[in-house]
């Protein structure tokens, strides 16, 4: 038996090990693609951000160097120059060319007529000046004659520098007289990278619509060709030189334009592999690619693998320890939901308890002040007797407006005896709790009804002033409060000469407080602190000890506060406060009353 429980645990835990292995293996794949595709991601938004710049800079540069040829075209001797019938000392132009092209930062500026011939120059004082040079052939000549102005890329005959020819035609009364033109080295865009804070990971080309790529920040990258050319690219560059006879070289560069991933193939070496970005210059026909190399991205994940390796297996040892303790937190939390459901029965329990003690305590309060409201029922009901036994007399007797009389002063009384029936019954009511703003006079007026016979038969004089304000209560507990505050000052008040009872009110920060405060025998200082706890009681044999406390709770209820003093020469008072503007919240089963 014990070799066959053996082999159930050995075979368990090699189940778990394997899965857990598995699970390894899995969350590494996992993160290794996802640290890959995040590398990608930020890099592609690098290219994309870095590539905005740099195609910024030869916008702008492109725009500024456009400009040069109206400039230079409306200079007097441009227009004298190109006047056939006269000579010309071209000493002036030259130099205002030369001034030009320093000032603008410019390579060459120079002047063709419409037969294609140079015949002003910036470098006119250079062994290899293009004066007496005939440029026709060129197509920024021939597209300016045709457009009025061109930019075209090509590599210069003596010089043998790259660079952006940008021309324009010059008129005079509406007739060609020659092509202005402004050639920019290609360097002088190649060599900005570093100042523009691109980066040196990454790298730039700008490649024409044959897939020539132009210009570079890689110098071995400069004038080959990314795919084979066609026989007509050819014969058009033959055409026009657009590269002085050098020789093109095919160098096939894998683009994927949906993963936007670049590959380049070098004879006896390593394929190397770029992220890039692309955006077309459409002044030259061409397209700004930025690459940035990622053959990295794959060698970096391996430190990322490491780290994961130790937290995965941080993270197994301790799913491990959990499943562990599984069982005993299992066992715990079924305990605790046990605990939790006695916890609520025995609340509902002390609630259902509660609300018996507040049914108690008002059956209490009513009791106590019964020989009163029997009294002023008793009353009306005696009164009404008389006058019905006297409207008999009179019907007899054909005294009609009499009877109407009686008739009125009955119904009188009748709304009477049911204005202290129904406050009664609205007193004893039982009901959730509803808060509401309620005007405080009101509230006193409704609990003078019940408590008021009490203060008749005692022979209390009451001085009530209160404001015309309204409190955030529920009226049916707040009026209990009262009529209970009010019957403690009756009973504090049986055996005193002076029975005065004051109630007034006063408004602080935004809570109203209510002062009620009799002549009676006042409160012993040492029961100050105990007259709100449950079952604290002064009347011997008369009363449960219940109503403070209970009242206390009500006040907390409506966020307000119940509080007890000694006056300064008689008595005592109980000071309510409560608030004057809408709670916040409702009140939880807990707080209810």
């Amino acid at each position: 038996m014990v070799t066959k429980t053996g082999r159930l645990l050995q075979q368990k835990l090699s189940t778990k090990l394997c899965v857990y292995f598995l699970g390894l293996i899995i969350g590494l794949c996992a993160i290794y693609h996802v640290g890959v595709q995040y590398d990608l991601k930020q890099t592609r938004q690098n290219s994309t951000e870095n590539l905005e710049k740099l195609h910024q800079y030869f916008t702008s540069e492109l725009a500024r160097f456009t400009s040069i040829p109206n400039l230079v075209r409306q200079n007097t001797h441009m227009l004298d120059l190109l006047d056939n019938k006269t000579s010309h000392d071209l000493k002036p132009l030259n130099e205002y060319l030369a001034d030009i092209q320093i000032a603008s930062g410019a390579s060459d500026v120079y002047v063709l007529n419409e037969q294609g011939w140079v015949t002003a120059s910036s470098n006119w004082q250079t062994p290899h000046s293009y004066i007496g040079s005939n440029f026709a052939f060129r197509k920024y000549f021939y597209e300016a004659l045709e457009k009025d102005s061109a930019i075209d890329f090509a590599v210069g005959l003596r010089s043998g520098a790259r660079g952006i020819y940008i021309s324009q035609v010059i008129e005079q009364k509406g007739e060609v007289k020659g092509v202005i033109v402004v050639k920019v080295n290609a360097s002088h865009f190649e060599d900005v990278r570093d100042s523009l804070d691109t980066g040196h990971q990454h790298s730039f080309i700008l490649m024409d619509k044959s897939g020539i790529v132009l210009m570079s920040d890689q110098e071995k990258w400069r004038l080959i060709s990314t795919k084979p050319l066609s026989q007509t690219d050819i014969a058009e560059f033959d055409a026009s030189r657009q590269f002085s006879g050098r020789d093109i070289n095919t160098q096939p560069w894998r683009f994927d334009e949906q993963t936007e991933q670049l590959q380049i193939s070098t004879e006896g070496r390593l394929a190397k592999h770029f992220v890039y970005a692309k955006k077309p210059l459409d002044s030259l026909n061409a397209s700004l690619y930025l690459f940035s190399a990622i053959d990295d991205v794959t060698a970096n994940q391996w430190s990322r693998l490491a780290l994961s390796s130790v937290l995965l297996l941080a993270l197994l040892i301790i799913f491990e320890i959990i499943l562990v303790k599984l069982a005993g937190y299992k066992q715990l939390l079924f305990t605790q939901r046990s605990l939790e459901a006695q916890i609520n029965a025995r609340s509902e329990q002390l609630l259902e308890t509660q609300q018996a003690l507040l049914r108690a305590t008002k059956l209490a309060t009513i009791g106590q002040l019964s020989a009163g409201i029997n009294h002023e029922i008793s009353q009306p009901l005696t009164a009404m007797s008389a006058y019905l036994a006297s409207s008999k007399r009179l019907l007899l007797k054909g005294q009609f407006e009499k009877v109407q009389e009686n008739l009125l002063l009955i119904e009188a009384l009748i709304k009477r005896t049911h204005t202290i029936v129904a406050q009664l019954k609205h007193f004893s009511k039982s009901q959730k709790p509803k808060l509401a703003l309620h005007k405080l006079k009101d509230l006193f007026a409704n609990a003078l009804i019940i408590i008021g016979p009490e203060l008749k038969k005692h022979d209390i004089k009451l001085s009530l002033e209160l404001d015309d304000i309204a409190v955030w209560v529920d009226p049916i507990l707040c009026e209990q409060v009262i009529v209970n505050l009010l019957s403690n000052a009756c009973h504090a008040m049986q055996d005193v000469e002076v029975k005065k009872l004051t109630i007034s009110n006063y408004t602080d920060a935004g809570q109203l407080s209510i002062k009620i405060s009799d002549t009676g025998t006042g409160i012993e200082s040492h029961t100050l602190e105990s007259i709100f706890e449950p079952f604290f009681t002064t009347k011997s044999g008369n009363g449960l000890g219940l109503g403070l406390s209970i009242s206390k709770q009500i006040i907390h209820s409506f966020k307000g506060e119940l509080s007890a003093e000694n006056n300064s020469d008689i008595g005592a008072s109980f000071i309510l406060t409560l608030q004057t503007s809408i709670g916040s919240e409702p009140l939880s089963n807990e707080k209810r009353i």
